[in-house]
């Protein structure tokens, strides 16, 4: 309950009440359960205040020095409270609802569970602030700074930033697990290093969005529009992307293993590893600065021009995924699932593709210089009748090795596809010929031995 005698102080006006308390600098300030409505407090103390239940609603207190007060399930809607100072003060279940907050002071302050519904909050300083389960329904946030503070559990459906200036909105550091961000604008936001584990994002904008270092493990992202997005060192391990645009995203050095891409655009994005120069001054303190796509799910993604170099696969699916023009060198595909694949012109430069299932990709123009493609599952090989008949064995592994030098080099060029194709008009009457031995040997080791040696050297 509120002291009398301090109530008889307040009521008297704020000079009085600063002077009184000035006289008196050790009083323990209760103005808990009683009405303060419409009462004018600007440039009040009221530092360690206790003000739990009361009423201030419509009140003024601009410039009012509140910090470290409690102010527990107090009503402040509409309340004028410009400038005023919460450093550290507790607020959880406060109504704050229409109420001008504009360049208030909330570092550290506890506001879980408050009504933050339309509040003005242009320029505020929210630094470290909690708002775990706050309303913040049709908050205005122009300039706020919100860096480190908690929106765990925060409700935000439909949240729209677009209307203020949102280039200047920190939300740098802020948690928001399992916060509920569906279809909110969060165009071009600083969202670096922030938490939004298992938060719901689908249907979010979050193109050209800062979101350096932030943490997404199994967030909900589908249909959400992250192109041109900084996902550098980003880790959404287990992530739901499907549908999602991420065409030209950086998300080099992010660590993506078990998301599920299916049907995502992610046309132009970089994928690649990062330097060490570059991740040193990004303040990527990561060892593994390579992308980890490890059991993702990139079926029927499109991911043309997109950068792959050094980039981890194992085991991801990448069947029906357009990967035309994407750059594979020296990434680790080991176990991918590539089947039906269009892979027209991608380069596979000394990339590892040991297991991958290739069946009925489309290979025209890929370049497989120096890739692994051991024990890779392939369309079966069509017959290379002359040095089958040399080597008097379909499956040894010469002739498998001429084969795959047929598929995967001959056929990129012009001149190859020529070749390729006046071998299969003549090839066949002539290996038909071929069934002497001994002039098969001599062929064997005086064409085909030789030049077996050549192409084994490209063709692994």
């Amino acid at each position: 309950m509120a002291n009398p005698k301090q109530l008889k102080y307040l009521k008297q006006g704020v000079k009085v009440w600063n002077k009184w308390l000035n006289d008196n600098p050790n009083t323990e300030i209760d103005l808990s359960d009683t009405d303060l409505s419409e009462m004018d407090l600007c440039e009040a103390n009221l530092i360690k205040a206790k003000l739990d239940n009361t009423n201030l609603k419509k009140s003024k207190l601009k410039l009012a020095d509140l910090r470290e007060a409690h102010l527990y399930n107090v009503d402040l809607s509409e309340a004028d409270l410009r400038e005023i100072y919460l450093y550290k003060a507790m607020l959880s279940s406060t109504n704050l609802s229409h109420a001008n907050l504009t360049e208030a002071n909330l570092v550290e302050a506890n506001l879980s569970g408050a009504n933050l519904s339309y509040a003005e909050l242009k320029n505020a300083n929210l630094k470290n602030a909690s708002l775990i389960r706050a309303s913040l329904k049709g908050a205005k946030f122009e300039g706020a700074m919100l860096k480190g503070a908690n929106l765990e559990g925060e409700e935000i459906v439909g949240i729209d930033f677009s209307e203020h200036n949102i280039n200047k909105v920190n939300f740098n550091g802020a948690k928001f697990y399992k916060a509920k961000l569906n279809e909110a604008n969060l165009r071009g936001f600083n969202l670096s290093e922030t938490s939004l584990e298992e938060a719901s994002l689908a249907k979010a904008d979050l193109s050209k969005a800062n979101l350096l270092l932030a943490y997404l493990s199994k967030a909900d992202l589908s249909q959400s529009n992250l192109s041109g997005t900084d996902l550098r060192a980003v880790y959404m391990v287990d992530a739901n992307l499907s549908d999602s645009d991420l065409s030209i995203a950086d998300l080099r050095a992010a660590v993506l293993s078990g998301s599920n891409f299916k049907g995502a655009n992610l046309s132009g994005a970089d994928l690649s590893s990062i330097s060490k120069s570059e991740a040193n001054k990004s303040g990527i303190r990561r060892g593994v600065l390579y992308v980890r796509l490890d059991n993702a799910d990139l079926s029927g993604a499109n991911l043309s021009k997109a950068n792959l170099s050094d980039a981890y696969l194992t085991g991801a699916n990448l069947s029906e995924a357009n990967l035309s023009k994407v750059n594979f060198s020296k990434a680790n595909l080991t176990g991918a699932n590539l089947r039906n694949a269009n892979l027209s012109d991608a380069n596979f430069c000394n990339a590892n593709l040991r297991n991958a299932d290739l069946r009925k990709a489309n290979l025209n123009n890929t370049n497989f210089e120096n890739a692994n493609l051991t024990d890779t599952k392939r369309t079966k090989l069509t017959n290379c009748y002359i040095a089958t008949a040399v080597y008097n064995d379909p499956d040894c592994s010469e002739v498998i090795c001429f084969k795959r030098f047929r598929d995967f080099y001959l056929s990129k060029y012009k001149l190859g596809k020529f070749l390729i194709k006046k071998y299969y008009k003549y090839s066949p009457a002539i290996a038909s010929k071929m069934n002497s031995e001994k002039t098969n040997t001599l062929i064997r080791k005086a064409l085909f031995n030789p030049l077996y040696k050549i192409v084994k050297s490209t063709v692994r």
